[in-house]
C-alpha cells in the first residue's frame, strides 16, 4: 500500500501534464517549470530505497559477550544490488554469520536475512550502548542506518575465561607509489586478560593479498608491518584496505575487523629514451630505444639537432618533422607508448650519394682535361665590302692554341670554302701562309702546316675571300679543321666552330 501511495503523486503529474498538452491551456512559463520538474523527478527516479528491519532493538549481553540480530534487507531498485554491511563505532566489532554475508546480493524483489553480531571492544560494563549499523550499496550512494541498543553487563570473569577481545587498526599511506615497496601497519590491542597464541592477520584488497600469523600476551598492544611489493606496472586507481583477524580460540573462535583503509595507486614513471650510434662507410645511423616504464600511457617529444643541410642527407623511420626550438633547428618525433609498451627510432644519416655524386665529377672533370683536345681553333669571319647590297668581300680569321704544356708535333691546318667564294692572293705581313689552295668539287680546299707548335703558344691566319656574285642575306662557314701528333705519338685532329655571316650596319663585326 505504501508503495501504491508513493506512486500516486508521479502518476498525477504525468496525468496532468499529459492532459495539459493536450489542451494546450497552459502558458509558457508554467510548462518550462512543469518541464524541469519531470525531469527532476525522472533523474530521482533512478536512485533506490534501502529497506532494513531488525528482530529486536535492544540486546543486553556480558562484557564479553556478542548481541545477536536478525536483519532483513531488501530494496526497490530495478536490478540486483551489493550491500556492504559495516559499524562506524570503532568501539564495537560488528560481523555475521556467515561471515560472508558483510557483502550481501540482493535480487530485485527480495528480502535477504543475515545474522548480524555485536561484540564491545571497549564498551565499559553497566551502560547501554547505540551501535550504529549501516547498510550501503557498493559502490554507491544509498545507505540507510539501524540504530540498536546494546546493554553490557557488569561483573568479574576469571582471566582464564575470558572470550577473545582485540581492538584492530590499519594505517597506511593513502598515495601508494608501486615501484616502491608498501608498508601497512596493522596494530592488535588485546583487551583483556586473556593470551592469544594464535591471531591470523588477513589483508586484502583489488590489490593486495597478505596473511601474517602472531600471538599476542594478555591486554598486550602490538603494531604489525606487512612489506608488500606489487608490480610497477599497476595501473593507477582506488582501492580500498580491508583487514580481518581471526582468533581460532578452541572455546569461543572470533573475527575482528578493521575499518576500511581508502588508499590510491598514482601515476608514475616516464618514456625512457636510449640512443644508440652505429657507424658506416659515410652513413651515421642513431637508433633510440624508447621505453614507457610507468603505469600509465605517456606521450613525449624527442629532438635531435638537425639543419637544413643534415636533413637534405637524412632519412627517419618513422618520418620526422624539423621544428624551432630555442632558435635550434632539430629533428622531431612525437612518440606515445601505452604501457610498457617500446618502439624504436631511427636516423639514417648517408652521405654516400653526394660523395659519389662529387667523386663522379671530379672523375669527369679530371677525364676532361685529360682527354680533351690539346689544341682549340676558332673561326670567325668580317665583312670588309659590299656591292649592290651585298657582301662582295670578307675576311676569315683562324685563331689556333696550344692549352697544353707539352709541344706538339706536325699541326696541320684545314680550311674550306664554298665554289661561290675565291680565295685572293692577298695576304697579309706576319700571317701564316698556305702551303697549298687546291680546287674541287665542293669549292676550294686551303691548308697550313706548322712543324712545331710550343706549350700554350697561339697562331694566327688570316685570308680574304671575294665573292664572285654579292651575298644576300648571310652565309654560313664551314669548320675548320687541326690535324696534329701528340707527345705520345698519336694522330689526332679537332674542328672549330662554324662562323656566321652576314651584313651589319658596322663593318667588321665578327660572327659566329
Amino acid at each position: 500500500m505504501k508503495d501504491s501511495l508513493e506512486e500516486k503523486p508521479l502518476q498525477k503529474i504525468y496525468k496532468h501534464a499529459s492532459v495539459l498538452q493536450l489542451k494546450k491551456m497552459v502558458p509558457f512559463k508554467k510548462l518550462w517549470l512543469l518541464s524541469l520538474l519531470l525531469i527532476i523527478l525522472s533523474t530521482s527516479a533512478t536512485a533506490f530505497t534501502i529497506k532494513t528491519s531488525l528482530d529486536a532493538s535492544t540486546k543486553v549481553i556480558s562484557r564479553d559477550g556478542t548481541a545477536s540480530f536478525t536483519l532483513n534487507v531488501s530494496h526497490n531498485s530495478p536490478q540486483t544490488q551489493i550491500l556492504e554491511l559495516f559499524t562506524s563505532d570503532v568501539s564495537w566489532d560488528l560481523s555475521t554469520n556467515p561471515s560472508t554475508d558483510r557483502t550481501l546480493t540482493v535480487p530485485t524483489g527480495e528480502t535477504v536475512t543475515t545474522t548480524v553480531l555485536l561484540r564491545p571492544i571497549y564498551a565499559y560494563p553497566g551502560s547501554y550502548y547505540v551501535v550504529p549499523i549501516t547498510v550501503k550499496s557498493s559502490g554507491g550512494l544509498d545507505s540507510t542506518t539501524l540504530n540498536p541498543q546494546v546493554g553490557v553487563l557488569s561483573g568479574n570473569t576469571p582471566g582464564g575465561l575470558y572470550s577473545p577481545s582485540l581492538g584492530v587498526r590499519i594505517d597506511s599511506t593513502e598515495s601508494i607509489d608501486p615501484t616502491k615497496e608498501v608498508i601497512i601497519r596493522v596494530t592488535l590491542d588485546n583487551l583483556n586478560k586473556k593470551d592469544l597464541s594464535q591471531v591470523d592477520i588477513k589483508l586484502r584488497s583489488k590489490i593486495f593479498n597478505q596473511d601474517y600469523s602472531t600471538a599476542l600476551k594478555g591486554l598486550e598492544k602490538k603494531s604489525v608491518s606487512l612489506k608488500i611489493t606489487i608490480d610497477p606496472l599497476t595501473p593507477p586507481q582506488d582501492d580500498v584496505l580491508r583487514v580481518t583477524v581471526f582468533v581460532p580460540d578452541p572455546v569461543n573462535p572470533q573475527q575482528f575487523d578493521a575499518l576500511p583503509l581508502e588508499v590510491a595507486i598514482i601515476p608514475h614513471g616516464d618514456l625512457s629514451f636510449e640512443p644508440l650510434k652505429e657507424k658506416a662507410f659515410l652513413e651515421r645511423i642513431t637508433r633510440i630505444k624508447v621505453t614507457n616504464n610507468g603505469n600509465v600511457a605517456r606521450v613525449a617529444t624527442y629532438t635531435i639537432p638537425g639543419g637544413l643541410l643534415k636533413s637534405i642527407f637524412s632519412k627517419g623511420v618513422p618520418k620526422y618533422e624539423r621544428r624551432t626550438i630555442n632558435e635550434e633547428k632539430v629533428f622531431a618525433w612525437d612518440v606515445s607508448l601505452e604501457v610498457g609498451e617500446k618502439k624504436e627510432i631511427v636516423l639514417i644519416t648517408n652521405y654516400r650519394t653526394p660523395v659519389f655524386l662529387l667523386i663522379l665529377i671530379m672523375l669527369g672533370i679530371i677525364a676532361y682535361y685529360k682527354f680533351r683536345s690539346p689544341i682549340t681553333i676558332t673561326k670567325s669571319a668580317f665583312v670588309v665590302s659590299t656591292r649592290e647590297g651585298g657582301i662582295s668581300e670578307f675576311k676569315v680569321l683562324l685563331e689556333i692554341k696550344n692549352r697544353n704544356p707539352k709541344p706538339l708535333k706536325n699541326v696541320n691546318i684545314l680550311d674550306s670554302m664554298p665554289h661561290m667564294v675565291d680565295v685572293t692572293k692577298d695576304f697579309e705581313a706576319g700571317s701564316l701562309h698556305p702551303i697549298s689552295i687546291m680546287k674541287h668539287g665542293t669549292g676550294t680546299l686551303l691548308k697550313w702546316a706548322v712543324d712545331d707548335l710550343d706549350g700554350y703558344e697561339e697562331r694566327v691566319i688570316t685570308y680574304k675571300i671575294r665573292s664572285k656574285l654579292s651575298i644576300l642575306g648571310s652565309l654560313t662557314l664551314p669548320v675548320a679543321i687541326a690535324k696534329f701528333d701528340t707527345p705520345f705519338g698519336h694522330k689526332r685532329s679537332t674542328a672549330s666552330n662554324t662562323a656566321h655571316l652576314a651584313l651589319s650596319s658596322h663593318k667588321g663585326k665578327v660572327f659566329k
